[in-house]
């Protein structure tokens, strides 16, 4: 992602950056704008890149779980102290895809400094 955002940002720089007309006042045209811009980034290439940060930035209509995902950080502080007991009582289990992670929060011992 941060090599599609660099891309793109080079475009739009080179966009924002563009005088709106020549030494002479001639006026600068779409043409001339996107002839700077795909000397830095190919037309095609900026159109797939633009597709991909589209494909993961949320819709304009915001994301349906920011509400829960808030509830869940504010409880964070009230269900800290249990984690530990947590990984120590109940057995969790998983796919053989998740055994790696529940086999590390298993063996999960926080040092004296961590936040948990």
């Amino acid at each position: 992602m941060r090599k599609v955002a660099k891309k793109v940002a080079a475009a739009v720089d080179v966009l924002m950056t563009t005088p709106p007309a020549t030494d002479t006042g001639e006026l600068v045209s779409v043409a001339d704008a996107w002839s700077a811009i795909e000397q830095i980034v190919p037309r095609e290439q900026l159109a797939e890149e633009l597709a991909t940060i589209a494909s993961v930035v949320p819709d304009t209509d915001g994301d349906d779980d920011a509400e829960w995902r808030a509830e869940l950080v504010a409880r964070y502080g009230t269900v800290r102290g249990f984690i530990r007991l947590l990984v120590e009582i109940v057995d969790f289990g998983a796919v053989e895809a998740g055994a790696p992670v529940v086999q590390a929060l298993k063996s999960f011992r926080p040092s004296s400094g961590s936040r948990i």
